[in-house]
């Protein structure tokens, strides 16, 4: 039955590609064709206008039959992929040694309920071998009482987690070695061990509910919590304590069977947390961005470390001295997950699972991209979860054309791979080791490239698996996509070099098609539509093929959000919140061609809050309100001059955009937002 849905919605898209290419088609033949009929007639200025009409319609159709293909490619993946069995991954469970993986968990200033939530949906993973590190990059000596209390909350709340581990763990390991003493004694009391075990699956059941019924259930974010950390593992326990009895005829089967009950268990519970502070040590970096707070410990896995101090200052080390028993652990694999992230049980199970596979060997990243919280009141939030939840799919469908960008807030880390991209980098006395690049402040993006010119591949795991938070306002929300808009521009000069060095190579084509648009898409797109929008294009280039070419994109991406369960409406409420966020995309892309030019990182930045809110810039609250403005005014100039496709463009898209300022800004949000800012300015704050 699933194939069929699959092979259904391989259809739909093989269909409505065709569609999309024809019409496009269609398209610039129709466009062509007038520029070549008027080439002698036309001006310079004329033909220019046309050329730019040209390219701006180029992004357009090149992001539409991108959505085609990752669409496609998904459903071509998800028609095979093959979901382990509980069983299968009982038995890798319980394998003799599985690798070890480090969960690397970088916060600044984040709330600690936040990272509590966090923090325990890694530590209650099922899997046997685990260790979190939260790497805490607050100043090691806030001034002010807020910022004191915060630091000192996150420290204690990181030693008190690891305690109640240590604490529910002890009373299970005690049961398993008397467990394993009766076994290798002959000394196997069946109706004991059977009620011992039981006992220890009742207590931790119990543990569990406890956890559950007192945790203080205040957003949506912490019903997911609720229902799917806690709720989820209480499930999985009383079901498994209920086969307790079923343990097999024989004494060998018996014990086989419980030791497997016990190393379920023990295993889920067993993990060390601990947090590293960076910004305590003068010799490693304190570059402000997330990429050198996770360098900076990686530097340091596997290795003896010596502390000391010199004066006021402190230093840590890497030392051959035998004498030094600091030594920080390495593994296998490492995780790095976003301090505002959840994952779901079997995460980490899975996708080890996946990497231990030997057709898998050179697999460098792997992760499950991650999908918005569910449930979400403000309409901010709700909409832009709905553009995450789409970006899942697309990223799904770029590793079918091998193509996978290994994409932030959780990903799953081979330790061999980040060695092969290492350098080192000096400034000044420090000596910084380097894996992941913080050129950009999207440093997964370029370090995706260089893992791939070295030879190392990347897969997006074909199951929902991990979610993060999204944005709750329009401030915040301005942060995020600045941010993911800035970098792209910078990197694609990497893939392109990547490309020609082997230019013959057609897989290196294709893969570069898909990884282009993922990197210059924001800049296409975003330019473009402000320009078609504000330029009063005249009808001989607006034809009726180009809405043509594009109603085959819309039409799939309503669909991918109704089959994820959002409203209808929901694509009209995307599109507005593109529109309004024009102004950022673009602010994004023009700091990459401030930074390509100057060569100057963009610095990290914070943005004070009112109240819950986070105040939005004012500059692009008034751009919201100028660009209305213009708008209608253009569709007004529009009518005068007989510009009809045109003003049907702007006047549709001017209310369009005046919902979208209600909706996701509000009218007394944006005064409250401008007001404040111009009175920091009159105040010379």
């Amino acid at each position: 039955m699933i194939t069929n849905k699959y092979n259904k919605e391989i259809f739909i898209t093989k269909l409505f590609l065709t569609g999309s290419v024809i019409f496009s088609g269609l398209f610039y033949f129709q466009l062509i064709r007038t520029v070549v009929s008027g080439f002698n007639t036309i001006s310079r200025l004329e033909l220019a206008v046309v050329v730019m009409y040209i390219l701006i319609s180029v992004f357009i159709i090149y992001g539409n039959l991108i959505y085609h293909l990752t669409r496609l490619g998904l459903y071509l993946r998800l028609r095979t992929h093959i979901i382990p069995s509980e069983s299968d991954l009982e038995k890798f469970f319980c394998q003799v040694s599985p690798p070890l993986v480090t969960f690397l968990v970088p916060a600044y200033k984040e709330e600690v309920r936040v990272i509590e939530k966090t923090l325990w949906s890694a530590a209650l993973q099922n899997y046997p071998k685990k260790r979190i590190v939260l790497l805490i990059d607050n100043p090691p000596n806030p001034i002010g009482k807020i910022d004191t209390d915060l630091l000192s909350d996150t420290r204690q709340m990181t030693a008190d987690l690891n305690q109640t581990f240590r604490f529910i763990r002890q009373e299970i390991n005690a049961g398993f070695t008397e467990f394993e003493n009766n076994a290798a004694k002959q000394e196997f009391d069946s109706g004991y061990e059977t009620e011992k075990l039981n006992d220890i699956y009742t207590r931790v059941t119990a543990w569990f509910s406890a956890n559950m019924v007192d945790y203080e259930e205040r957003s949506h974010v912490d019903t997911f919590y609720i229902k799917n950390i806690y709720g989820k593992w209480l499930g999985k326990l009383t079901q498994e304590a209920g086969k307790l009895s079923g343990s097999g005829s024989d004494m060998n089967g018996q014990i086989d069977f419980m030791r497997s009950k016990y190393q379920i268990i023990s295993g889920i519970l067993n993990v060390d947390i601990s947090c590293f502070e960076r910004k305590m040590y003068k010799n490693l970096s304190h570059e402000p961005n997330k990429a050198m707070n996770i360098n900076s410990y990686l530097g340091l896995m596997g290795k003896a470390v010596r502390i000391f101090s010199l004066g006021k200052d402190k230093y840590i080390e890497v030392t051959k001295d035998p004498n030094i028993k600091t030594i920080i652990p390495d593994s296998k694999y490492v995780i790095t997950l976003d301090a505002d992230s959840m994952l779901l049980q079997d995460y980490v199970i899975k996708l080890v699972n996946e990497m231990e596979k030997p057709e898998n060997s050179k697999i460098a990243v792997i992760q499950t991209p991650y999908s918005a919280f569910p449930g979400a009141k403000s309409a901010v939030e709700l909409v832009a979860g709905a553009t995450t939840d789409i970006q899942y799919n697309v990223h799904q469908g770029f590793t079918y054309y091998n193509s996978t960008y290994w994409v932030g807030a959780n990903a799953m880390l081979r330790r061999a791979a980040l060695e092969d991209i290492r350098m080192l980098e000096i400034q000044g006395d420090k000596v910084s080791v380097k894996y992941v690049q913080d050129r950009t402040v999207i440093e997964d993006t370029e370090s995706s490239i260089d893992l791939v010119e070295k030879g190392w591949k990347l897969l997006n795991y074909p199951e929902r698996l991990a979610y993060s938070s999204t944005p709750p306002d329009f401030g915040s929300l301005i942060i995020q996509r600045e941010r993911w808009a800035n970098g792209g521009l910078i990197i694609f000069p990497k893939l392109l070099r990547y490309v020609l060095r082997k230019p013959f190579e057609l897989k290196r084509w294709v893969e570069f098609f898909v990884r282009g648009n993922y990197l210059t898409s924001i800049a296409g797109i975003n330019i473009g539509t402000l320009l078609v929008l504000i330029y009063p294009f005249k009808d001989d280039v607006f034809t009726l093929w180009l809405p043509l070419a594009s109603i085959p994109y819309y039409y799939l991406y309503t669909r991918d959000l109704k089959l994820m369960g959002y409203e209808l409406k929901s694509i009209f409420r995307v599109y507005a919140l593109n529109m309004i966020l024009i102004p950022i995309n673009i602010a994004g892309v023009l700091k990459s061609v401030k930074q390509g030019i100057t060569g100057s990182k963009i610095p990290f930045k914070r943005t004070p809050k009112i109240g819950n809110r986070v105040v939005a810039e004012a500059k692009f609250i008034l751009f919201q309100y100028g660009l209305l403005i213009y708008t209608f005014w253009a569709a007004a100039w529009d009518i005068y001059n007989s510009h009809l496709s045109h003003v049907l463009y702007a006047s549709i898209n001017g209310l369009i955009l005046l919902y979208g300022i209600k909706t996701f800004i509000g009218f007394k949000n944006s005064w409250s937002d401008i007001r404040s800012q111009l009175a920091n300015v009159d105040t010379g704050v």
